[in-house]
């Protein structure tokens, strides 16, 4: 009797540490999202990186905790008008160094150019950066992009105020591959005030890319329909990359606009991005 109960205990033991080692070797992603929204727009994406056996961290940025119209219920926010760049690149910077195995980064929009960040700083085992906001320096002369970006472009406008992009805006720059019913319920659902110290970031040195130090893998990922980050900023950002690092790859999606992350096909575009983070194992 007493050898059946070890040889029970030691098989439970057993399997008890299979199914820890088994979650514990589940790859890590940090999902970081991009401007005028938080991470429940990751929501859907997490589910199916799950099923396919990774583990996702999908946190918000700083201040960035409230969804829609609960963020909506005030004009005045003063803590996310404060919100810069590098205090939102610190910030997951901080939570990679807490985390029990380096992630792989996805970032939509100027979660983006932050995955691209903490990458130069040697933070993550790979990157993927979505309709990213272009680092320093790559630039647009497209009208569409100018029209889309004018509140950031503005040498004047004020950063003591967080702003909000109204719904004829949000269609227009965001939302343009969006079917009308859609723009309607993303617009109130998720999209909320923003710092215009993060949307003017990308023209200062808090944007600024050391090319030439980067030696991690990275995915650039674009739309050839997306209005405020078009791909042409994508291409721009990879053509850097390459000089230097041949672990730099791009993919371009036809028809497809800044909000990729929800529009028709996101799957297929997850499925791309999955595949290409195993590759990197």
């Amino acid at each position: 009797m007493i050898h059946w109960c070890r040889n029970i205990y030691i098989l439970i033991l057993f399997y008890g540490c299979m199914v820890f080692r088994t979650e514990a070797a589940k790859p890590k992603i940090l999902l970081i999202h991009g401007m005028f929204l938080n991470s429940q727009c990751y929501d859907e994406w997490v589910q199916t990186l799950n099923s396919k056996g990774f583990d996702c961290y999908n946190i918000s940025w700083p201040t960035k905790e409230e969804l829609g119209m609960a963020n909506r219920t005030t004009t005045s926010h003063p803590e996310i008008a404060k919100l810069t760049l590098t205090r939102i690149v610190n910030y997951y910077d901080s939570i990679i160094t807490a985390m029990p195995d380096t992630p792989y980064l996805i970032g939509h929009s100027m979660g983006g150019l932050v995955v691209q960040l903490l990458l130069q700083r040697g933070k993550g085992k790979a990157g993927v950066a979505i309709c990213s906001a272009p680092p320093k320096g790559i630039k647009s002369y497209k009208l569409s992009y100018i029209k889309a970006n004018k509140p950031a472009l503005a040498l004047f406008k004020s950063t003591k105020q967080a702003y909000l992009m109204s719904f004829k805006k949000y269609t227009y720059a965001l939302a343009n591959m969006l079917i009308k019913e859609e723009q309607k319920n993303t617009y109130r659902k998720w999209l909320m005030y923003e710092s215009m110290k993060v949307w003017k970031a990308p023209l200062t040195k808090e944007a600024k890319i050391d090319y030439s130090k980067s030696v991690k893998p990275l995915l650039l990922v674009s739309g050839t329909k997306d209005v405020i980050t078009p791909s042409i900023l994508s291409d721009k950002t990879y053509r850097k990359y390459k000089k230097y690092n041949r672990k730099v790859v791009q993919k371009v999606y036809t028809n497809r606009g800044h909000m990729i992350l929800m529009e028709t096909g996101w799957m297929d575009v997850l499925n791309d991005i999955s595949l290409w983070l195993l590759k990197q194992s």
